[in-house]
Formats: C-alpha cells, sequence, structure tokens
C-alpha cells in the first residue's frame, strides 16, 4: 500500500480504531496518538453506567447539580463557581466564545494544544503565539509580553505536547503579577499525573482565572464527553448563559461522579504511568535518542527524522501517533504512555526504523 495515497493522512487520529484497521487493512494497530488512559475507568464507572442504560429515555439534568456537589467538596467552591461541559473541549470554546471580542488579544506559548488557537480565530480574536525555550514555559516572558490589548493568556499545565510543568510557587508569582485586564485560562488536563501539581483553582478569588479539568485523561472516560472550568461565579454564570441546556449526557456525569470516588483506581493509574515512563526513558536515554521531560501521560520524543515522515513510517507498521508539525520540533513526535506490550512494540518498531 502507498501510505501517501490515503486521504487525510494526518487528521487519521479522527477516525475509531475499527476504521483505521479498515483504511490500512491491518489486524493490529497500537494507537498512541490521543493522550487516552489504556487501562480504562474506575469499575465504579462502569457499574454505575451498566446500571443506568434502563434509563435512557430520559433527559440529562441540565445543571448537572449532582457532579456539581461532588465538585464543590473535592475543592472547597460554590456550584456558581462551577461550569460543566461536553468534555474539557467544549468548556474551553464556551470560555473563548463567551469572553472575546473581534480584535481581542490572546497569548498562547507554543508548541501546545492546537484547539485553542483555532477557538480564538473562531471568535475573531488574535493570536500572539510565544515560542517555548527547550519546550519550556518561560514565565517571564509571557509576562512582559502582555499590552493593555491582551484579554487572555492560556497555559496548558502540563502542557500538551511538551510535557512541561509549572510549579506551583512558580505559578502562585505569575498570577499575582497579573493586572486586572487579563483573564489566565489554565488547561489542567493532565494535572492528575503529576504529584507536584499545584491547581489554579486555589487562586480563583484573587485574579480572573478559570481552570479547566476534564475526566477524559487519567479517569479514562474520553467516550463521555465530560469536562469543567472552575473561575469566579460572575464569569462563569456568563460563560453558563451561552451553553446549551443539555450540552452533556446521564452517562458522562454519573460515571464522572462515581470516578470521584474512587482515588484508588486514579493512584494505581498515575502509578503505572509513571512506571511506563520511567522504562521508555530509559530504553530512549539507551539508543541516545533525545525526549523532552513530561509530567504527563505521554512524552515528546525528538527521533531526527522529520515528523510526518515518522508518523507515515510508523503508521504503515500498525503505531499512529501525533506528529508535531511546530516549525521549531518538525522532527519530533508525541507518544502517549501505553501498556507494557503497547510501547514496548512501539520501541522495537521506532528503533527498528532508525537503526535498521
Amino acid at each position: 500500500m502507498d501510505i501517501q495515497s490515503i486521504p487525510n493522512l494526518l487528521n487519521i487520529k479522527e477516525y475509531p480504531e475499527s476504521e483505521i484497521k479498515r483504511i490500512l487493512n491491518k489486524e493490529l494497530i497500537i494507537k498512541l496518538s490521543n493522550n487516552e488512559n489504556v487501562y480504562g475507568p474506575s469499575p465504579k464507572a462502569l457499574e454505575v453506567i451498566k446500571e443506568a442504560v434502563e434509563n435512557l429515555q430520559f433527559y440529562p439534568d441540565p445543571q448537572a447539580a449532582s457532579l456539581k456537589r461532588k465538585l464543590c467538596s473535592l475543592w472547597d467552591i460554590e456550584k456558581e463557581q462551577i461550569l460543566i461541559g461536553n468534555g474539557a473541549d467544549e468548556v474551553i470554546d464556551l470560555i473563548l466564545r463567551g469572553l472575546l471580542q473581534k480584535g481581542d488579544e490572546v497569548i498562547i506559548p507554543t508548541p501546545t494544544y492546537d484547539n485553542y488557537a483555532i477557538g480564538v480565530e473562531r471568535c475573531q480574536g488574535i493570536c500572539r503565539f510565544l515560542d517555548m525555550p527547550m519546550g519550556n514555559f518561560d514565565l517571564v516572558e509571557i509576562q512582559k509580553s502582555i499590552t493593555n490589548q491582551t484579554r487572555m493568556i492560556i497555559l496548558c499545565n502540563p502542557n500538551n505536547p511538551t510535557g512541561a510543568f509549572i510549579s506551583g510557587l512558580a505559578l502562585e508569582q505569575f498570577i499575582e503579577s497579573l493586572p486586572e485586564h487579563v483573564i489566565l485560562l489554565l488547561d489542567e488536563a493532565y494535572a492528575e499525573y503529576e504529584y507536584a501539581h499545584v491547581s489554579g483553582i486555589r487562586y480563583i478569588s484573587k485574579k480572573n482565572i478559570l481552570a479547566v479539568r476534564t475526566f477524559s485523561k487519567i479517569y479514562g472516560l474520553a467516550a463521555c464527553r465530560i469536562g469543567y472550568a472552575v473561575g469566579k461565579s460572575e464569569i462563569i454564570q456568563k460563560l453558563d448563559d451561552v451553553r446549551l441546556l443539555f450540552n452533556t449526557n446521564t452517562l458522562g456525569l454519573i460515571a464522572a461522579e462515581a470516578s470521584l470516588d474512587d482515588p484508588i483506581h486514579i493512584g494505581k493509574i498515575k502509578y503505572s504511568n509513571q512506571k511506563s515512563k520511567a522504562l521508555m526513558v530509559r530504553q530512549l536515554e539507551k539508543q541516545g535518542i533525545s525526549y523532552y521531560n513530561s509530567s504527563g501521560n505521554f512524552i515528546m520524543i525528538n527521533t531526527g527524522v522529520n515528523s510526518v515522515e515518522m508518523y507515515r513510517r510508523l503508521l504503515e507498521r500498525g503505531i499512529v501517533v501525533k506528529p508535531i508539525l511546530h516549525e521549531k520540533y518538525q522532527t519530533c513526535i508525541r507518544v502517549t504512555l501505553g501498556t507494557d506490550e503497547m510501547n514496548n512494540y512501539f520501541l522495537d518498531t521506532l528503533f527498528g526504523i532508525l537503526y535498521k
């Protein structure tokens, strides 16, 4: 098969695994492109989903009251400070549509999650991209870049795809330096994977901060599409006014709530992720392959080969990864940490491509 002839090759991540198998005519596909939790959700979440399937004729709670109560207890906040959405993507979209006006400037350190820029441009905002030196945050440079036209700063902490992490002290100092006219959007999708992570939620009373969380990553509920934002009540209520009434689903809401009741499962996932990361890093170092230290469930690897070309060569062998297209990281790929079997298959394949 001529792999370059496949339409929308770089968008193949949008296909379900069964469709990728059909397109490539392969029985085995190792999908390491979307930073999914390969271990699955909590058994408690699966159990409540099974119990709820007999009631699918009823609409979900449009206010997500039960989940909000659980989150209020978790974070010591009020329900008016919580926005529930159809995954973190919808929550971020609501934030951008609700708070940005045409011509507003948004500072975005790059490389990072592509959807930020897409959302800003959809709102006719102006993206101001700042390079991340060696894949890390330069908070001093970000602070210096703020102007009177700056409406928002978007930080992904830990950052996707570099894995860079902002410490609690550094984050606090940065927040204290922000002028009143600037909103800080903190995407904390991978926060649970970093033991030392300090959430921006603790600072929402001080500044215009919106901390976004998801149940798609460590909680393993990507198919259920539940995310949320926490911020000042006056900001959250403004955003709540622009969301659709039934923007979530019952199965997702109850599964998210049950997941919060199973910290032991989450602890196991976190431990497994750290173990897998250490093993992969060790093998990469043995082969002299550079990588970026990551606080997420993924690693950005510099293979020395053009990222799209490496993506294609891995895809030919049944492995799907994320090619980095940023001009300064064009030889890097982002790889989700999978099971030991998946990781070993990926490494053996990568080394085979590079050294045989």
